[in-house]
């Protein structure tokens, strides 16, 4: 993947020195090529870790999109010199500065953004708070390095300039233009990951001033992925490795969860199944089939209204009426069909479905069906069922028995009960109180004066005894 956006090598200015090594002489950032190490970096501290110290929490995520709240750490300028010419270097913890050489090296934060498969993202600024900084030099420019020698006895030999772009430097606009840009996207696990490029700092040389953000609210939308988007995505499915993947989702993206939503499908909706369909004859199927989306885990109805208004014929027995799962057997390459038990309603005892009646089963929306970790997951949230009708009976659901079976269950012989009894009349530490230190050492008593006669009556309850066997009681007394 490619959290960065991508820039051109430094063009040569001079014929590079014979060397043993051959390949292009110049150096690129390194910040540029090491996106593996960027990627872990990112993906194992507790919190998102693209600015440490800065706050970025998703306010709101949907299928939609999500919104973003950003407040950035405080940027530091430190004054420096380079190649005869006063600058400013700008930091701000966590963030990091990778730009083409000759440009202003200024603090930029990464957002890693999550995008639903088959969708790309729009990012826009929907508020931003900036404090202006005047009075100091221009900031200090992205170096340039030229590999100009290679010397075994004495190592590489590399050539470092600070050359400040006029095309920018030499300008009255403030740089970067946009304050937020989407860069180019890649796969993390089987997620799809856009990172939001914010950046902090920006620079207007016709004022001579800095722009430092202090809050912003950023919006991304999910739009449909173009067909050339498409093709450049590889196809992904969870491995073996899907439970690491997705703790390095839920650590690197703030809207992990509107990542793994598939837009596409319909929204889930307060009934627990959808309206029934008639589905194309099936090759030997006997009698026509009912198509029936399930989205929600527990017991699902289909009236025969609903089930009227879908095709279903009239006069038909209510008990033969039942509804199947479809799936398919890997081992024995094979398709198959369980019965799903129902529980018929005939309102009027008729035996046959007609108004007022219902046919209940308990269904399983498709994560419960298939596991959470099943790619099934990414692209349906239905579960889909079958109704229709058999010359035999539909299956029912199978009665469990209450009792406990052999070997019969140990019978208790006593019961224990215990009661507490506490009196607090005097406190005096014992036997006095400097003989331990600190004072809360010394051991008070509660009960008692420590002077006879020294009793305690009280009432002690028994709940229901049994008075044809004997009990036992047993006191501790705990204190002085």
């Amino acid at each position: 993947m490619t959290p960065f956006p991508p820039g051109s090598y430094n063009a040569g200015s001079t014929r590079p020195a014979e060397s043993l090594t051959k390949g292009t002489p110049h150096i690129h950032p390194i910040a540029r090529r090491l996106v593996s190490i960027a990627v872990l970096s990112l993906a194992f501290p507790a919190t998102l870790s693209f600015a440490a110290g800065a706050s970025v929490r998703a306010v709101a995520q949907d299928a939609r999109g999500a919104t973003f709240e950003i407040t950035p750490p405080p940027a530091r300028f430190d004054s420096t010199s380079a190649d005869g010419a006063r600058y400013v270097r700008v930091s701000m913890p966590g963030a990091y500065a990778a730009d083409e050489p000759g440009r202003p090296s200024l603090p930029t934060m990464m957002i890693p953004v999550g995008v639903p498969d088959g969708m790309s993202a729009r990012a826009r600024v929907i508020s931003a708070d900036w404090e202006e900084r005047a009075g100091l030099p221009p900031p200090l420019p992205v170096m340039k390095q030229r590999f100009v020698a290679d010397d075994p006895k004495t190592g590489p030999v590399s050539e470092e300039r600070y050359d400040p772009d006029p095309a920018i430097y030499g300008r009255g606009e403030i740089w970067p233009r946009d304050a937020v840009t989407l860069g180019e996207g890649g796969p993390l696990g089987d997620s799809w990951m856009m990172p939001a490029i914010v950046r902090a700092v920006r620079y207007d040389p016709g004022h001579k001033r800095f722009s430092v953000l202090k809050r912003m609210t950023l919006r991304v939308d999910f739009v449909q992925a173009t067909a050339r988007e498409l093709k450049l995505r590889p196809a992904v499915r969870p491995g073996a490795d899907v439970g690491v993947w997705q703790h390095v989702q839920r650590t690197m993206l703030g809207n992990y969860e509107s990542a793994r939503r598939f837009p596409r499908r319909t929204t889930v909706g307060a009934q627990p199944a959808r309206l029934p369909s008639r589905a194309p004859r099936r090759a030997g199927a006997a009698n026509p089939e009912f198509r029936i989306s399930v989205t929600t885990t527990g017991w699902s109805s289909v009236s025969y209204a609903s089930m009227a208004a879908a095709g279903f014929p009239a006069g038909v027995s209510i008990s033969q009426i039942g509804v199947w799962e479809r799936g398919y057997d890997d081992v024995g390459d094979s398709a198959t069909s369980t019965p799903i038990p129902v529980v018929t309603r005939d309102a009027n005892a008729n035996g046959v479905f007609d108004s007022g009646d219902a046919i209940t089963f308990y269904a399983r929306n498709l994560r419960d069906r298939v596991g959470p970790l099943s790619i099934e997951n990414r692209y349906a949230y239905a579960n889909v069922y079958w109704l229709t009708w058999t010359a035999a009976s539909a299956a029912v659901p199978d009665s469990i028995s209450g009792v406990i079976s052999d070997p019969s269950p140990a019978m208790p012989t006593s019961f224990l009960d215990t009661i507490h009894l506490e009196q607090n009349s005097f406190i005096m530490p014992w036997p006095n109180s400097s003989v331990g230190t600190p004072s809360e050492n010394v051991e008070s008593m509660f009960w008692t004066d420590g002077f006879g006669p020294d009793l305690l009556s009280t009432d002690i309850p028994f709940l229901d005894p049994d008075a044809s066997s004997p009990f036992r009681i047993a006191a501790r007394y705990q204190g002085q």
